[in-house]
């Protein structure tokens, strides 16, 4: 973070963005990704039948 006005570098932007992919791509080639993209599946169909009543 920048000190001046709290701004992200570009620099820190784009290590956050590796990161966070190379810890997507770990997740998933590990076998986790099941848990994460069906529990987001799950949170959106309770959400439609939430909506539905």
């Amino acid at each position: 973070m920048d000190g001046s006005n709290g701004a992200v570098s570009g620099g820190e932007l784009f290590t956050a963005s590796v990161e966070h992919s190379i810890y997507g791509i770990v997740i998933f080639t590990v076998g986790l990704g099941t848990y994460f993209y069906h529990g987001a599946e799950q949170a959106r169909l309770a959400q439609h039948l939430a909506d539905a009543e």
